[in-house]
């Protein structure tokens, strides 16, 4: 669907955004990267954060945590109470060894869910059959776990 959307609206970014998305799924990042970076230049001013989610998680993917780090960190100021963007920020934070500055955010988003866990991964756009991506859920999932996270 992404790419008929994409022949025939090349100049709209939601081609882009879904075919990325379908490629974050498929353990493609750099592919999904271009994508993602297209949307984005596309509507760089649009509201929602599945953008700046989707590159985040790609860069956490690819191993590049200090990038993912700063993207998801401006995602999460503009949706504070988002858990698809604080598991892999906390994780990236982790990975690149700033674990207290990690703790922090965890702690800020146990006041919106004093029940978080590990297992509301499975609530969140988490899936996809590519083994990269499942490797990097699990890399995420394992993050959140050294710091304590049931």
């Amino acid at each position: 669907a992404g790419n008929r959307m994409i022949e025939r609206f090349p100049g709209h970014n939601v081609g882009y955004q879904m075919r990325g998305s379908v490629l974050i799924r498929m353990g493609r990042f750099e592919e999904a990267l271009v994508d993602t970076e297209k949307a984005i230049a596309l509507l760089p001013d649009n509201p929602d954060t599945l953008n700046e989610w989707r590159r985040g998680f790609i860069y956490f993917g690819m191993g590049r945590h200090a990038e993912s780090a700063a993207v998801l960190r401006k995602a999460l100021a503009r949706s504070p109470t988002g858990l698809a963007i604080t598991f892999p920020l906390a994780a990236a934070l982790v990975r690149n060894g700033r674990r207290e500055e990690a703790r922090q955010v965890l702690d800020e988003a146990r006041r919106h869910y004093p029940d978080l866990s590990t297992a509301k991964v499975a609530e969140l756009p988490f899936d996809g059959p590519g083994e990269r991506f499942i490797a990097a859920r699990e890399d995420m999932i394992a993050a959140l776990r050294e710091l304590g996270m049931p």
